[in-house]
């Protein structure tokens, strides 16, 4: 990894906890260690400012230091400036060159992958992992990226782990608890993949919980992690991007300001309206095609383009609740409870009645199997074989009413007009709120892309991922 930070060697707080308070023109010997702490996170540039003397530029550096935590605006180092700069704190810095940052680049994907390395002992097991995992979930609950665990040989985009102070790629010795680096594009510790989020186990005591002379992992992850999805530090107390954090403490909850951030660098996809379905019951997308049940009974057909094209009749469609494509061939599920499949030529053909398929909402296909969600809220999986076999129960999936496969993920549209993203999984996993899917009666994906039929007899069409 390549070493871009200024930190090369340990801040020394013993020397900042002696200086007197010392104001604008006035110089206190030791007061050079308080500058190279400002440079250190980003308050003074090197050579801009006398050693051990609060010159103007260091007067600047410390009243911008004292507005961004929230104490009075002095201008001076004063004892709650030194207390302040005494409390442990994140490894990356307030400022660039200066300039102060809520926000710095964006990932170009929405769907990331981390791993484990080392752990620490302070915690017995593994829950020192298992803490860092819930902080990814609080993170994927605000429906903007999505985060998978591999592990580190699948070349993951952040690697975790514990680490020694002088952490070879950022010096982690003195007020610092751990160091994460921002995404490819404005990084500052690494120019290379896996982003690091490290923990400093030499001079910290880890605790999962409130534990005296402690820090809660969870509390610290979550902070880490907002600054490898593009967050910078905040001003505002109480938010999870606020710099410093005490121990015996925790702080789970994403505030006002860390959303606000998130919602800059990753706005919410929208969808476009591109053309007519009318009174469509179900859905399916292949090849490059998208089919559609009506109402009345009859399968249609368009280009699955992104603008206003006309849908040609090709046979019957009797009574079909839920409909995808996979591999060469449509399926659909009837109000009879059967399954049926079909070759997607463009003119009349048989379906053939494959097995059961019981109180479908919908259906999708994703990596050679077929996905139902059914009135009771579950979720199942089958073999999409031309003959009878099971439905696999794989967790549930409440009130849909439009389902999608799509680049490994699945995605679901519920009544209550949101959209949803899981794992293909065959077990039981969290579903994650990714936008607004309003009045969807039917959906299914194509050529990168999720489109909805909606009630109001409409075609839309928008990204996958969050």
């Amino acid at each position: 990894m390549t070493e871009t930070s200024p930190r090369s060697r340990k801040l020394d707080l013993d020397t900042i906890s002696g200086l007197p308070a010392t104001k604008l023109g006035e110089t206190s010997p030791g007061l050079a260690e308080v500058q190279r702490y400002l440079r250190s996170f980003g308050y003074l540039r090197r050579g801009a400012y006398t050693p051990d003397q609060v010159d103007s530029s260091t007067s600047a550096a410390l009243q911008e230091y004292q507005e961004r935590h929230d104490l009075t605006p002095t201008g001076a180092f004063d004892e709650p400036t030194r207390e302040q700069m005494l409390k442990p704190r994140c490894a990356m810095p307030d400022m660039h060159n200066g300039v102060a940052f809520v926000t710095t680049c964006a990932w170009n994907r929405r769907s990331l992958t981390f791993a484990f390395d080392a752990g620490t002992d302070d915690i017995a097991g593994a829950g020192e992992f298992d803490a860092v995992r819930t902080a990814f979930v609080t993170w994927a609950a605000v429906g903007r990226l999505s985060f998978t665990e591999v592990n580190t040989a699948q070349n993951p985009d952040v690697q975790i782990g514990w680490r020694p102070a002088n952490d070879p790629d950022h010096n982690m010795v003195g007020p610092a608890l751990a160091h994460a680096d921002f995404p490819p594009g404005c990084s500052v510790v690494t120019n290379t993949l896996p982003k690091p989020v490290h923990f400093d186990d030499s001079e910290h005591t880890w605790s999962i919980g409130a534990v005296a002379s402690a820090f809660d992992v969870e509390t610290v992850a979550l902070h880490e992690i907002g600054h490898i999805l593009g967050l910078g530090h905040s001003s505002v107390p109480g938010s999870i991007m606020f710099p410093t954090v005490s121990p015996n403490a925790t702080r789970r909850t994403l505030h006002a300001d860390d959303l606000s951030g998130l919602g800059q660098l990753y706005p919410e996809t929208s969808w476009t309206d591109i053309g007519h379905a009318n009174n469509v019951a179900a859905m399916a997308g292949l090849g490059s095609k998208l089919y559609c049940a009506t109402s009345d009974n009859r399968l249609w057909i368009r280009d699955a383009v992104a603008w206003e094209v006309d849908w040609v009749d090709i046979g019957h469609a009797n009574n079909v609740v839920g409909m995808t494509g996979l591999a060469g061939k449509l399926y659909c599920a009837t109000a009879d409870d059967r399954l049926w499949m079909r070759e997607p030529v463009p003119w009349e053909v048989d379906w053939v009645d494959i097995g059961h398929a019981n109180n479908v909402a919908d259906m999708a296909a994703l990596s050679g199997k077929l996905y139902c969600a059914t009135a009771d809220n579950r979720l199942w999986m089958r073999e999409p074989v031309p003959w009878e076999v099971d439905w696999v129960d794989i967790g549930h999936a409440n009130n849909v009413v439009g389902m999608a496969g799509l680049d490994g993920k699945l995605y679901c549209a519920t009544a209550d007009n949101n959209l949803w993203m899981r794992e293909p999984v065959p077990w039981e996993v969290g579903w994650i709120d990714i936008g607004h899917a309003n009045d969807v009666v039917a959906m299914d994906a194509i050529a990168g892309s999720l489109f909805c039929a909606t009630i109001g007899n409409r075609l839309w069409v928008r990204p996958p991922g969050p």
